[in-house]
């Protein structure tokens, strides 16, 4: 380890000059003090410079580099600081958009001087010498600054600032450099007493030597006219899959139940995008490479879904070479937070990927799912920070939280012993899109729902149209797990594949919707009633309680008639339950794509009339 020692360096005394020849006495003039002289006519009576006390320097003390001063310019420090003084405050603004801090002055009587300049500045006083006396006067800092002369001397260092660039830059350059000597020191003493144990001492170094790099690229944030902006052309590489689904700087999220098959769906996804082919619709902007980074999945597992891509997907030997070229998988079982971003940016360093796929986000977020600083530390401060500039695209691999559970719902469906989607509004907010794999009422049949800007995927399904067909966008996909068993060479047992197939869509609901989602419930409340206070396909979804509120200025009820009102429509098709993301943990709601109005017989109690168009013109989802 470094020590600094700041104490002041004895200087060096010249030998007194002889003492010149007695003169005729004077009658003695008292000297007028600072304040009452102008400051065009101190420089009459401020000492020289060799009279000035000298400034505290930092000297190595210990270590390999004992005795020697680390690199510094007291001259393109004090010319900064008569820059500062110079010009008002331009200079000062240009040294904080430049990151520059007073610790980055060598020498402890100008940086205390340049941190009284900022704080002048952020208080919007100006940058004069006369206030900059007062001001270091009133912290008792003038004497330790070297008085009144010192700053006279320093503020004449220079006419102009038109150099002044140059300046901050030489002042930056060698505070990163005296920097470095710390961090390398330091390091070089923790290597030789390393204890063979830990070694994180190696990645602390490794950021704060990025630490200081960064502040070369600082700067100024500069706004972009709403006109500005032009349109991606065809086939722009900053696009990865769809019409803009996911681009280079963007996240997305890939929710479903724990066992559900997500490891196995992001493989199958990745390795069809790697041949440029489509994944269940979804079209790549040309062969993309994978940096897949997971936790809980074994080599064996792994093992039996690359075996299940080959034979789902009818692999050449050529086309499985390139997949494992490009699809490069590493587990992490032991790294959050931190740690496991450090890891991830060598990862990405050493790989240059374009996606980079994260299974699943708890294992690695250190933090609190639902806490929106938490959240926004991981995904923006640590992910986002790395993915910048632009260069790939993420996608998270999330759980679900445990559903809503009570006495009435004693008998559930098969899939609702799982989770629903846990974690605060950040993930939605940061998220570019959101794939939410969901059971569908059959065992094995599933339905991919893209929830957030899906028909930005590019997904069709043909429908007849006249005398021919058409292809119309949607945002469901119906998928089920393969049947087929695969012969193994060596094996006695056949594997069972693991794969992701597609199938028809589930038919529309029939005419008869009386049949209640549990045994002994009946859907009491219209469907067309109470279809406005729902969000529309493609609009964020609502909980429980937005719709109710909604409900309520119009057509009052309960919440618990609302939620089995709610259960039977969802079993109708007319609405869809979207795993819940918001704070609460609540479940989230939205009407069925293509969903039609009940006919008659699906009102089991007294029908309903339409609501008027004027009931429903404030309404919150239009």
């Amino acid at each position: 380890m470094i020590d600094i020692d700041f104490s002041d360096p004895e200087p060096e005394r010249k030998p007194d000059p002889p003492a010149p020849r007695p003169a005729a006495p004077k009658p003695q003039q008292p000297r007028p003090s600072p304040r009452q002289v102008p400051l065009d006519k101190i420089d009459k009576w401020t000492p020289s410079e060799r009279q000035l006390p000298p400034p505290r320097a930092e000297i190595i003390t210990t270590g390999s580099f004992v005795g020697r001063t680390p690199p510094h310019s007291m001259e393109a420090e004090e010319y900064l600081i008569s820059c500062c003084l110079l010009d008002g405050s331009d200079t000062i603004a240009k040294c904080i958009d430049g990151h520059l801090s007073p610790a980055a002055f060598y020498f402890p009587p100008n940086r205390i001087i340049f941190e009284k300049l900022v704080e002048m500045h952020l208080s919007k006083k100006p940058a004069g010498i006369e206030i900059l006396i007062e001001e270091l006067r009133e912290a008792h800092q003038l004497d330790a600054v070297g008085g009144v002369p010192y700053l006279i001397q320093v503020s004449s260092r220079i006419g102009t600032t038109v150099q002044a660039q140059y300046f901050i830059a030489k002042v930056r350059q060698l505070y990163q450099i005296r920097e470095a000597i710390k961090i390398a020191t330091s390091t070089v003493e923790q290597c030789f007493g390393w204890d063979g144990q830990d070694d994180a001492f190696l990645g602390n170094a490794q950021q704060q030597f990025a630490s200081l790099a960064q502040l070369n690229g600082v700067k100024r944030p500069d706004p972009v006219g709403l006109f500005d902006f032009e349109l991606p052309p065809d086939g722009d590489r900053s696009i990865l899959v769809g019409n803009r689904y996911l681009n280079r700087g963007d996240g997305g999220v890939l929710v479903g139940t724990s066992g559900i098959g997500k490891s196995s769906i992001e493989k199958q996804m990745a390795a069809l995008w790697a041949l440029n082919r489509n994944a269940f619709g979804m079209q790549s902007n040309g062969p993309l490479t994978s940096l897949m980074v997971q936790a809980e999945d074994s080599p064996g597992d792994i093992a039996e879904v690359a075996t299940s891509l080959r034979f789902g997907l009818n692999l050449s030997e050529s086309d499985a070479k390139l997949v494992n070229q490009r699809v490069r998988i590493h587990t992490d079982r032991k790294n959050r937070g931190e740690k496991f971003l450090l890891n991830l940016r060598h990862l990405i360093e050493d790989h240059r990927p374009d996606l980079v796929w994260i299974n699943p986000l708890q294992a690695f977020m250190d933090g609190d799912v639902t806490q929106a600083a938490d959240l926004g530390k991981f995904l923006r401060e640590g992910l986002n920070g790395i993915n910048d500039p632009p260069a790939f695209g993420y996608i998270l691999v999330h759980h679900t939280t445990k559903p809503a559970t009570g006495k009435d719902r004693a008998e559930r469906l098969w899939h609702e012993v799982m989770y629903d989607m846990a974690g605060g509004a950040e993930i939605i907010n940061w998220a570019r899109f959101i794939m939410s794999l969901r059971p569908a009422v059959d065992k094995g049949n599933f339905n991919l729902v893209l929830a957030k800007r899906g028909m930005r995927a590019g997904v069709t399904k043909r429908v007849e149209a006249g005398a021919g067909w058409r292809d119309e966008p949607v945002d469901t996909i119906p998928l089920k797990h393969s049947k087929s068993l695969i012969e193994i060479p060596g094996r006695k047992r056949k594997l069972p594949a693991i794969f992701w197939e597609l199938r028809d869509a589930d038919p529309p609901p029939v005419e008869d919707h009386s049949e209640a989602p549990r045994k002994g419930r009946e859907v009491t409340e219209s469907f067309a009633v109470y279809r406005p206070f729902f969000p529309k396909p493609g609009q964020p979804a609502a909980d429980l309680n937005t719709i109710q509120k909604a409900a309520n200025g119009t057509k009052p009820i309960s919440r618990g008639k609302l939620y089995e009102a709610i259960q039977g429509w969802i079993s109708m098709g007319l609405v869809l339950f979207i795993p819940a993301t918001g704070q609460s943990g609540t479940a989230m709601y939205t009407l069925a794509p293509f969903a039609e109005l009940p006919k008659e017989k699906a009102q089991v109690r007294t029908p309903e009339p339409e609501l008027p168009e004027e009931a429903t013109d404030n309404l919150p989802f239009g």
